[in-house]
């Protein structure tokens, strides 16, 4: 399909539309997007790619602050509808609300903070004592997985686990894990109507994340993903993530 010229309103679209994208923590970046369809300024196809599924995604936004996200997966279309107070919906049924915030691990005051793959001190052998753990052990899909597009099924676990830990919106190894677990459950349980996590986390020294050689904080995260509730069905992998802050 050819797309029409790209001006000032169609990037301003984009704009806001890529607002909607981080609001719901939907993946939106270079590593996911496979083409972008502009009809006009007001109707624009996002092409994106999540593990094994494309994704055909666009937005309507309303004066009222609503926005209503088409995704179609196939022969799926999940509508998500998105309030001004933060109130999601998939379908009509409520998964979640963009506006909560939730925190847990430890309690940050000054500095920066950000989540990665590997340990800002130390390797991932050194981070042995355990602190506590995050975890939900239903997290509502409001139907099928099988019926469930996997962008808005990434919403919705995404929706669980970022705000209670402060990870960014479309942090990719988060994404990436998101698109495996729907996947796998797709394949091998396609009549899950909950998923769940598990993600006990560790300190490098007892009692505090706080690393005194480098002036900074590390807490070791390993998430295992569930396509069933009450952590069952499990999948094969854990995901070793640690989430650092410099003071």
């Amino acid at each position: 399909k050819e797309s029409a010229p790209i001006n000032n309103e169609v990037l301003e679209k984009i704009g806001r539309d890529t607002q909607v994208f981080h609001e719901l923590w939907i993946p939106f970046g270079l590593e996911w997007i496979q083409e972008i369809q502009v009809q006009d300024e007001n109707s624009i196809d996002y092409i994106m790619q999540y593990g094994e599924y494309a994704n055909v995604i666009s937005i309507k936004s309303y004066r009222n602050a609503t926005h209503r996200i088409t995704i179609t997966q196939d022969s799926i279309i999940s509508v998500i509808t998105l309030y001004a107070n933060g109130d999601c919906y998939l379908d009509g049924y409520q998964y979640g609300n963009t506006k909560e915030q939730r925190t847990q691990g430890y309690q940050q005051t000054r500095g920066s903070e950000w989540w990665a793959t590997f340990p800002v001190y130390g390797n991932a052998g050194n981070y042995v004592y355990y602190a506590g753990t995050n975890q939900h052990s239903n997290v509502g899909l409001t139907k099928q997985i099988q019926n469930v597009a996997s962008g808005a099924f990434i919403s919705i676990v995404a929706l669980i686990i970022c705000p209670a830990l402060s990870i960014p919106s479309g942090w990719g190894a988060l994404a990436g894990a998101l698109a495996n677990l729907y996947t796998y459950g797709v394949s091998n349980y396609p009549w899950s109507t909950a998923a769940s996590y598990k993600a006990p986390y560790y300190y490098m020294n007892s009692g505090s994340p706080y690393i005194t050689p480098i002036n900074g904080a590390c807490i070791q995260y390993r998430f295992n993903f569930y396509p069933l509730p009450n952590y069952s069905g499990g999948t094969p992998n854990t995901y070793y993530w640690y989430r650092c802050a410099m003071f």
